[in-house]
């Protein structure tokens, strides 16, 4: 048999402690100190390292992660060693801010990855042992907690010892355990007893779902029958709506014929505005070449006799200039003799006389020279006369007359052209009028190959073409209408149909969810029964050699004054007393009572492992007298030397006790 012990704690950051090295001994500890020293916390410690520190809120606000975290301080940490009879030793580092440990072997090399990993951590210390925490916490660790008990816990106690005694955990009772599940079968499911339970509530839903279900499935016949109407009147309204628009298409044809022969009427009314325009032009151009002739025969009369008065301008001229010549020359002739005889004079003294011929003289050239600008005048007026009888003007009307007449032949060229255009447009819609009805036609019912001849032929009538559109448009309508009453009742059943459906959807939800409550009603069931059998084999099996190794640690614990214990249906735990008479667990003392619990989990301990575990004690003894503490570290001794002993204690009793009895211990004081 395994046989595991702790070597050694390092506490980095704990609680309470800090850089905190502790050296353990294979067989009995004694850790001393007094209350508040940190003994609780040194056991929560090794639990901690081994299966993880709690941070669950559920049972708690103030989870073991925040009452053992070390406030003000870093490294929330700590390592153990422990080794197994194999004589392998490991060591696990664990930092309890983080989920999983680390591992070692004996070569300091990390084996974390060789164990599985949960949601709840590494199982490494389960896989090892067989033991888990649960197991662990309820057999071989006694809480300081579990032992001190006042007066008033007393069949709380009794209660545990009988709960351990018939079902190996103090926590779970048989009798409650089977009244839970009653219990609990009748409030989560029901049964056909009970009222307002799941079971029951769904039976009511379902059965009030099965008559709807009737109720509605006989909309979906009426629906059917409306999808029928619909798709027949779909079909003529199809084939209405095709012969509406062959009508209307037909009519097209009709349009543009229509409208051909209006441009041909448009294109003649111009034809004839253009011809109006060409008459208009010519008599415009007849009258400009009247009047071009007529102005040009003035021009040639104007020409002739305009020349003859020049002949007779130039013959007065001449003689003017002939008199101008000779009056010019006596003048000239009788100044010069007037100047030279005052000349004479003056050489005679006779001044006076030479000066007055010398104003005579002055004054002849002076009248020659008036007389010259006179004669100058005369023929210049002359000649401005001559030059007011140009013909420019004549001239210049008569070239507007000529472009005129060049207007009127590029307008008659223009319309010329015009008429030639619209004559040739006339051609063409014509000859697009008749291609048009004999092609677009053929085309038409070539593309309304789905229309027999009869349905098409009756449409093609250029004079009741109109009525026909307006019949079948009124059909048309008339199957909307009737689609739209067919489509309003659809929106009425329509709800009902997919009320139908959920209501089938939740015929088969609570079906589903009956089939789950029957599973859970049938899961409690095998529960149930489960247990009664793991009770009935735990009475038949276990429970006597639970009893009997109980009977025998408090045999030695109570120097054979209560040899035997038995548990029964009745009345739970029952001691045989010295005399042989058996009294219920409830009537003997605090002490007593105390010293039956912590033997029936020595009891518990060598069945709960394939491992031989160590023990941890915390103050487990408070209650004991010197006699009765003697008697049970001397069974300890005895009974327990393969294990380890962790007792955890504020007294010196236990060391005084020890010692007396000659029991080698590890002393470790806080």
């Amino acid at each position: 048999m395994n046989f595991l012990f702790f070597n050694k704690l390092q506490l980095n950051n704990f609680g309470k402690f800090s850089n905190k090295e502790i050296e353990l001994d294979k067989n009995i500890n004694i850790i001393k100190g007094n209350n508040e020293s940190g003994k609780s916390t040194m056991q929560k410690f090794i639990i901690s390292m081994i299966y993880g520190i709690s941070k669950d809120k559920r049972k708690s606000s103030f989870t073991d992660y925040d009452k053992y975290y070390p406030w003000g301080k870093e490294n929330f940490s700590g390592k153990i060693s422990y080794s197994l009879d194999d004589g392998k030793t490991y060591e696990v580092y664990r930092d309890f801010t983080k989920k999983n440990p680390i591992i070692y072997n004996e070569q300091a090399e990390d084996i974390t990855d060789l164990y599985k990993k949960t949601t709840k951590g590494s199982t490494f210390f389960e896989e090892q042992t067989g033991v888990d925490e649960k197991t662990m916490t309820s057999s071989m660790v006694t809480e300081q907690a579990s032992v001190v008990i006042d007066q008033t816990s007393q069949n709380f106690v009794i209660q545990k010892i009988a709960n351990m005694a018939e079902t190996g955990d103090e926590r779970i009772s048989y009798d409650n355990a089977q009244k839970y599940l009653t219990k609990k079968r009748n409030e989560e499911v029901g049964t056909d007893k009970t009222k307002n339970r799941p079971i029951n509530n769904l039976y009511k839903e379902k059965h009030e779902l099965i008559n709807e279900k009737v109720e509605l499935e006989s909309f979906t016949g009426e629906q059917y029958e409306i999808n029928e109407k619909i798709k027949n009147v779909l079909k003529q309204k199809e084939k209405n709506e095709r012969l509406l628009e062959f009508a209307k298409r037909y009519k097209n044809i009709i349009d543009q014929e229509i409208e051909f022969n209006n441009k041909i009427t448009i294109y003649n009314d111009s034809l004839n505005e253009n011809e109006r325009q060409k008459e208009f032009v010519l008599k415009q151009k007849m009258e400009i070449e009247k009047k071009l002739t007529i102005e040009e025969e003035k021009l040639d009369n104007d020409i002739r006799l305009q020349e003859k008065r020049d002949s007779e301008k130039k013959l007065e001229i001449e003689i003017l200039n002939k008199n101008k010549e000779k009056k010019n020359k006596i003048l000239i002739a009788v100044s010069i003799v007037l100047i030279v005889l005052g000349l004479v004079l003056m050489f005679i003294n006779l001044i006076p006389v030479s000066i007055v011929l010398g104003v005579i003289a002055i004054v002849f050239l002076l009248v020659r020279r008036q007389s010259v600008k006179k004669v100058q005048k005369i023929i210049d007026e002359k000649m401005a006369e001559n030059v007011q009888n140009t013909f420019e003007e004549q001239k210049i009307e008569i070239e507007k007359i000529r472009n005129q007449l060049k207007e009127c032949d590029l307008k008659l060229d223009v319309l010329k052209k015009n008429s030639e255009d619209i004559r040739s447009n006339i051609e063409k819609i014509n000859y697009q009028i008749k291609e048009n009805e004999s092609q677009s036609l053929r085309k038409l019912v070539s593309e309304f190959e789905d229309l027999s001849e009869s349905e098409y032929l009756e449409i093609l009538n250029k004079d009741k073409i109109e009525d026909k559109i307006e019949i079948l448009q009124n059909l048309k309508n008339d199957s909307e209408i009737e689609i739209q009453k067919y489509e309003y009742r659809k929106k009425y059943i329509i709800p009902k149909i997919e009320r139908l459906a959920e209501v089938e959807e939740k015929i088969y939800e609570v079906d589903e969810k009956e089939q789950e409550l029957q599973k859970e009603a049938d899961a409690i069931l095998i529960a149930s029964n489960i247990l009664k059998e793991a009770y009935e084999e735990m009475k038949e099996n276990v429970a006597p050699k639970f009893t009997e190794d109980l009977s025998n640690a408090i045999s030695h614990i109570s120097n054979n004054k209560y040899s035997k214990v038995l548990t029964n249906d009745k009345e739970g735990i029952i001691v045989e007393k010295e005399t042989g008479e058996y009294v219920s667990a409830k009537a003997l003392s605090m002490g007593t009572i105390d010293q039956l619990y912590l033997s029936l989990r020595f009891a518990i301990t060598k069945e709960a492992s394939n491992q031989v575990m160590p023990i941890i004690l915390d103050e487990p003894f408070a209650f004991y007298d010197r006699e009765r503490l003697s008697n049970i570290l001397k069974y300890i001794s005895e009974k327990f030397a393969n294990n380890q002993i962790l007792l955890f204690t504020c007294t010196s009793r236990e060391v005084e006790i020890l010692s007396e009895l000659n029991i080698k211990f590890n002393l470790i004081e806080l």
